[in-house]
């Protein structure tokens, strides 16, 4: 849930890399508040750059790319740390797809964003 909290409300403000990288290292030392921490101050440094104008708005695209690839980092750690040939199949990312749905439920028209940026991957 943090994964998906961190990528609703960050997407398009905070860089994409410090989402996905902390589901990966979440995924490794299970450490929640260090990463929240981690993003909280990344996210206020953002907010302070926008404080006079209006913030970046992420296109559900977006969140929805960010999100898929979240939680794999989440569950199968980060690219670099991945074993060789490790290939994630339908059901898998069928689970992963449910999850970021969820995470969405509000927002219309989100789950074929997500299976979108499933269909895009390369894993």
């Amino acid at each position: 849930m943090l994964c998906l909290w961190m990528a609703r409300l960050g997407a398009g403000l905070v860089p994409e890399e410090t989402i996905t990288r902390a589901a990966g290292k979440i995924h490794i030392s299970q450490d929640l508040e260090f990463e929240m921490d981690k993003f909280n101050q990344q996210y206020e440094e953002q907010l302070g750059k926008y404080r006079y104008g209006s913030l970046p708005q992420a296109s559900n695209d977006e969140k929805a790319r960010v999100s898929v690839n979240a939680m794999i980092n989440l569950c199968c750690g980060l690219p670099e740390s991945r074993k060789q040939g490790v290939v994630l199949g339908g059901e898998e990312l069928e689970l992963i797809a449910d999850a970021v749905s969820g995470g969405f439920y509000d927002v219309e028209g989100f789950r074929e964003c997500v299976m979108k940026s499933i269909a895009e991957l390369n894993v």
